[in-house]
Parts: structure tokens; sequence; C-alpha cells
């Protein structure tokens, strides 16, 4: 675990090394601070992730928290670390993926630890494919993984603690690329586009001149001709502009490169302490907390009030804690109970939440209201990247799982038992809402033919408004399972057994 080289140090990357596994693709690979991974065809969001024996996995289904794990103990802080992939048994068929189990170390009566750290610099890095066809120089990326572990006895042979602690510091910039308009185009002078300019019924006369390709700016709406010119001024020239894109908007293609910081700051420990009650030795008890702390502000592409995509400021909080307790029987039976809690909350806020650009601009109708509002209306012209806000935020989400589970191993002759029941409550509630702060859109060749065209005159070709709704859904369940490992002879085994499973959803 500690020797191989893991992409940010995590520990899931080494269920890559499995057959049949292989990375999830856009599903999460975006994300950044998880490792995604889809097994034997199935969806990542389908795995089963344990830590200690209890859930470790986000209650959710579209991981606004941007991690299906709930908690992602640091490598050094591992002790087990087991993933199956098929034919796992009866206590795991809650999922259709892989089933990954870890667990965090224990202490002993020696004091033991570890300290590490790790840098990354840009001077190690290629410059972006975006930034040579654009001209520009390398940006800077710098990344710092430190902590420490340590262990060791409270009460020698009876009472021992172990301890985790990491923190991240990332700071990459990000090359992204826009449309934005040109200073002709900002004058209603649409020459440079490769569409044509058509005279509409609806448009007032004298505001198209489908000869010269312009539009009057005497009948330029208002709140347009004043938002045209949020938009930064083109500063990939014509000519250079990004290969793969040209097209888009005529001959400017992507004609605006961004370098802004991506700054990513994790914190997180772990805590477990175990102990050997009474005289006999039978019985055995631990209990664990963690707790992991995201903060990540994601540059925007044309700036704060602009914004023009999905970037934002994300700050997640991850916890769990687990009791275990333990009793062996006799000679052949042990069982186990265990209570196990997480919770983990994403909240995205967009660059200007809480600033009502819209009233500002002169943007009436769209109600102002201090959980969502922030920033302009997300504007969708035709050819341009987006003015405005993002459509799905702000975003909100809270997912909490409670478990209690109890199973009993008997080892008879040749035959494994184990017998088990888990009791559990999955609650999630979550705001993931478009248009909450509205949205316009001006489509190709409603009424000029182009969309900067009738972004220019205000004429919209849809425009929408959500209404605040919170979603609070919860699933209570009960599982039985039984199954046996059989080994008739040194060289044969057998596996079968069953679960049952009585599910309960109601949202509210």
């Amino acid at each position: 675990l500690t020797d191989l080289p893991l992409l940010g140090r995590r520990y899931a990357e080494l269920a890559l090394l499995q057959t049949g596994v292989v990375p999830g693709g856009r599903q999460l690979a975006s994300l950044g601070e998880d490792t995604s991974f889809n097994a034997n065809g199935n969806f990542g969001t389908w795995n089963n992730y344990t830590l200690d024996g209890a859930d470790n996995n986000s209650a959710s289904t579209n991981l606004q928290e941007r991690s299906a794990q709930v908690i992602q103990p640091p490598v050094d802080a591992i002790e087990e670390f087991r993933v199956q992939t098929r034919t796992y048994s009866a206590e795991f068929g809650k999922s259709a993926g892989a089933v990954i189990n870890a667990s965090i170390k224990q202490g002993t009566n020696a004091y033991k630890g570890t300290v590490f750290g790790f840098l990354r610099d840009e001077k190690f890095n290629e410059n972006t494919f975006e930034n040579k066809a654009a001209g520009r120089k390398k940006g800077p990326y710098n990344q710092y993984i430190g902590g420490f572990t340590l262990g060791g006895p409270i009460v020698k042979n009876k009472l021992f603690f172990f301890g985790d602690y990491q923190v991240t510091r990332s700071d990459k910039a990000v090359s992204d690329l826009a449309t934005v308009p040109t200073a002709r185009m900002r004058q209603g002078d649409l020459s440079e586009l490769s569409n044509a300019l058509v005279s509409n019924a609806l448009v007032p006369a004298g505001c198209v001149n489908t000869a010269t390709k312009t539009i009057s700016p005497s009948c330029f709406d208002p709140i347009a001709a004043r938002l045209i010119n949020l938009y930064p001024m083109p500063n990939v020239p014509a000519a250079m502009a990004i290969e793969g894109q040209a097209g888009r908007f005529g001959a400017a293609g992507s004609n605006y490169i961004s370098n802004g910081i991506l700054e990513n700051d994790v914190n997180s420990f772990d805590i477990r302490v175990d102990g050997k009650p009474g005289q006999s030795g039978k019985d055995s008890v631990f209990v664990r907390y963690s707790r992991y702390k995201n903060t990540r502000h994601e540059p925007p592409v044309l700036g704060p009030i602009v914004s023009g995509d999905f970037n934002s400021d994300i700050f997640i909080t991850g916890q769990s804690a687990v009791l275990g307790w333990s009793r062996a029987l006799n000679n052949s039976m042990f069982s186990e109970v265990r209570a196990g809690w997480n919770k983990i909350q994403g909240d995205t806020l967009h660059k200007a939440f809480g600033v009502d650009s819209n009233k500002e601009y002169g943007i009436t109708g769209i109600p102002a209201d201090p959980r969502y509002t922030g920033g302009l209306a997300a504007m969708n012209i035709a050819g341009l990247s987006r003015l405005g806000g993002p459509s799905f935020r702000p975003q909100f989400q809270t997912s909490q799982v409670f478990q209690l589970s109890a199973n009993t191993t008997w080892q008879r002759n040749s035959h494994a038992f184990k017998f088990g029941v888990e009791l559990r409550r999955d609650k999630v509630k979550y705001i993931d809402l478009t248009a909450l702060n509205g949205a316009a859109t001006f489509s190709n060749g409603r009424y000029t033919g182009t969309g900067i065209g009738d972004f220019l005159i205000g004429y919209a070709s849809a425009q929408r408004i959500t209404l605040f709704h919170e979603a609070k859904l919860y699933a209570d369940a009960i599982q039985f399972f039984a199954q046996d490992s059989w080994r008739p002879t040194d060289r044969l085994a057998v596996n079968y057994g069953g679960e049952k499973l009585k599910e309960v959803s109601v949202p509210a």
C-alpha cells in the first residue's frame, strides 16, 4: 500500500490492478478527488465501500459531494485493503459492482508512527495543448501532500490508540477555452460570421440589414447593450484559433483562453481506539471517528459575474463513526456487532452567490432569495459561451447513513457458516435545480439568423425559471443473510448462501 505509486495517494487506485476493473470515464473522472472505477461493466456508483466493517458510501446518486466514498484515509493509515469484483459472499449482496473493504490500523504495545511529505511542481509538467495553440506560457502547478500517523498503548495489553492526519494543498493553472464576441460584433457588425442574417416579420423594420450583415445599434435592447460588454475581449488571434474549435463561431473559433488558478485544499484525520475488556480475552471493542474537509475554488473562465461555465466554490465535509464489539463465544463460534454512521455534505456555489446582479443590470421578474440568488440569469447564446451563471447552481446536498449490524460465524467440521442481520436508514436531502436564478436561450435563426443578433435586440427563443424546492428522502431497510463455505476436500471448496432484503423508501 505504501510503496506503490498512487495518484493523489488514494488507496482506491489499487482497485485498478484487479481484472475487470477500468477507470470510470466521465462519470467521476473529472472530479479529481476520487478514484472512480467500473467493475465488470457496472457503474462506479454501484460499488460498495466499507471501512472498518461499516458503510462508507454516500447515499446520493448524483454525487454533488464529488465522491462515492465518505471517508478516504491516507494509504499510511490502511491496515488492509481488499477488492471483490465477483462471486462475493451473501453478506455483501447489496452491491452490483465491486466490494471494497478497508480497515484502519490498530495501535499496539509499541509506539510507532510515520511522517511523510510529497511535493509536485510545474517544472515537472509539460505545457497544455491549449496554451501551446494560443501561444501562452505554462501556468503554475504547486501541490503538497503531507501528514503523519501515530499509534501505541494507552494501557499496556488493554487499550490502544491509532491516529493519522493528512493535508493536501494544490494550486494549479487551468487552461479553459471560450468563445466571446469581437469588438465589431459588439457594435452590431456581424459580417465576421458565416451565418446569413435574415429579416423576420417580428423584428422592427430597419433593425437588420441583411446586405451588410449589421444590426442597428438603435435597435439594441438596453439591457443587452450593457451585458454584451461584460464579455472579455478576445485574447487569441483569429489566425491562431484553437485547433478543433474553429467554426464554432465563424472566423473567431475559440478566441479566448483563461489560465485561472484552481485551488484545492483537503484536511482529513482518523482516530481509532481498541480495547480488550475483562480478563478472559474473549472480547474486543473499538471505536473510530474520521473527518474529511475539502475546500475547492474553481476559476471562472469569463469572470465571477459573467461565469460562463460550471466553475464554482465547493465545500465538502465528510464524517464517519463506527463502534464495534466482537466476542469469541467458544472455540468454534465468533460474533460481531457494529453500529455505524456516516454523513457527507456538499455545498456548491456559483462565484457571485449572494450578489443580486439581475437587479443591478435591470433584469426583472426573478425573485431575490438568499438561498439561491447570485449573479446573472443564465443566457445561452448560440455560438457564444454562456453569459451569466451556471444553470445548476447553487447545489446543496447532505447524505447520511445509519447502520446497525450483527453476525455470527460458526466453524463446524468442514463447514464455515455465517449468519447476520443489518438494519439501516439512508437519508438524503438536496437542492439540484436548474434555472433557480432564471435562464434565457437565444437560438440560431429564430429572429435574426444568429444567436448574438437575437440577443442584441433582446428577443429570446425560450425563458424559464424554476421554483425552489428541497427534496428530503429516506429509505429504511432490513437485511438477513446466511452463507456457508464448505470444503469437502483439500482441493474443492463450495460457497453458497442467500440474502433477503426488505426496503421502504419514503419521500418527504
